[in-house]
């Protein structure tokens, strides 16, 4: 009777675990997740940036959505197969104020990066990049198979 009430319970289990994660794949729920993590994020202003991929049928690309900075912060490089994306974050706030005789400085300085193996297909050459609206995107040719590399 003991082993009949067990297996209710496994199985039981594993039908809320199977509920719960569905429930975290619906749209509004992740979207909702993901708003979340960037708005901790930002607000605890922790160096992060999203890094996305995506292979087409003619390129390979690479989609980083940063924090919100200046396109001059941002830098990438390619060395053989690596793409090293980083970004400077320098923050400097001045206020004074003569009326309260108050002063204040903050300064900040922050570089962060990441780096991302390029998939052997890609072309390093004739790479083309945006940066828009936060968002960065590096374009790479895919390799023609029928030439000599």
């Amino acid at each position: 009777m003991d082993d009949y009430k067990n297996k209710d319970n496994i199985k039981d289990e594993s039908i809320f675990l199977e509920i719960v994660d569905r429930f975290f794949q619906l749209s509004p729920v992740r979207q909702l997740a993901d708003e979340t993590e960037k708005l901790m994020i930002d607000s605890l202003n922790i160096p992060y940036f999203k890094v996305n991929t995506f292979y087409y049928t003619n390129e390979y690309v690479v989609e980083v959505l940063t924090p919100n900075i200046k396109k001059e912060q941002i830098n990438f490089n390619l060395h053989d197969e690596y793409l090293t994306i980083s970004i400077e974050n320098k923050l400097e706030i001045e206020e004074i104020n003569d009326q309260h005789a108050t002063f204040k400085k903050i300064s900040s300085l922050g570089n962060f990066s990441r780096t991302i193996i390029l998939p052997h297909y890609v072309n390093t050459e004739n790479v083309e990049s945006s940066y828009e609206k936060n968002r960065l995107i590096i374009k790479f040719p895919i390799k023609n198979k029928h030439k000599n590399n």
